[in-house]
């Protein structure tokens, strides 16, 4: 008899884990690292009804739920307008954002068009529902743990500068990361800054927001990527001991894979 594992989805049942951390800081490789643990952890989805993420994601802008909303409704509607733009595929490939991500769309948009009128109405209840839903409390997808994972700032704008500058550190800004950094962090005016300083600006102000979520006691801890084994940040996800484990099956993977003999050769623990 096979016992198959039950359909998460929705805000019914919690998910294990909720990683965040900016563009740039090793979210692919932790991903990777935790998959081949055996948790299914998927990189900017939070979709379990069409990928395998039952356990959780990491993800950077899935950070929205931790950050305070525009002081306005008009400065609200302009910072969903600069993400959910006509043009949003151009940005889509660089920011790593979908409102597909959150799950299957309530207006039943079609998979087969990947942007038109109805994911972009999909895109604003996306936004309405998540900005700053942490604070308030209203999260449609409940994680039992929030984590913070954070890289060396200087390896973290180096990498923002060869992904987001065209002409070099002083040069353009892409239009996504513009897009993104003026509509998620509207206070300040990235349009005047050099392309390294936008880059270090945007990170500043995530991080930032980061650490005061932590503060009000929203995300449990941080770890840094450089330091840090995925079976160490499975022990911070509450993987490590079963009464905190969402689902039993995967504290059993943690300690046979983790607490195996002789794992300091382990590739987990590298």
């Amino acid at each position: 008899l096979i016992n198959l594992r039950p359909v998460v989805h929705g805000a019914d049942i919690p998910r294990q884990v909720l990683i965040l951390a900016s563009q740039s800081s090793g979210t692919v490789q932790m991903t990777k690292e935790l998959n081949n643990l055996g948790i299914e952890i998927g990189h900017e989805t939070a979709d379990a009804a069409w990928s395998y993420v039952r356990d959780g994601t990491i993800s950077w802008f899935h950070g929205i739920r931790f950050l305070t909303e525009p002081s306005t409704k008009e400065g609200m509607l302009t910072s969903i307008m600069g993400i959910c733009t006509d043009d949003f595929l151009s940005n889509m490939f660089n920011m790593g954002f979908h409102p597909a991500e959150y799950g299957p769309p309530k207006g039943k948009c079609s998979y087969r068009s990947k942007w038109n009128s109805c994911w972009k109405n999909e895109c604003y209840r996306i936004l309405l529902n998540e900005w700053g839903c942490s604070i308030k409390g209203n999260c449609d997808v409940k994680f039992e743990y929030n984590i913070h994972q954070v890289r060396n700032p200087l390896r973290t704008i180096e990498s923002l500068v060869v992904k987001f500058c065209i002409g070099g550190v002083e040069g353009e800004v892409q239009p996504a990361l513009l897009n993104y950094a003026g509509a998620l962090f509207p206070f300040h005016n990235f349009t005047q800054d050099s392309c390294i300083e936008a880059s270090s600006y945007f990170l500043l102000y995530y991080t930032e927001a980061m650490i005061k979520a932590r503060k009000r006691g929203e995300i449990s801890g941080f770890y840094r990527i450089e330091e840090t084994s995925a079976c160490q940040v499975a022990e911070m996800a509450g993987l490590a001991s079963l009464n905190t484990t969402v689902y039993e099956p995967n504290f059993h993977k943690i300690q046979k894979i983790c607490n195996a003999e002789g794992n300091e050769s382990n590739p987990a623990r590298q």
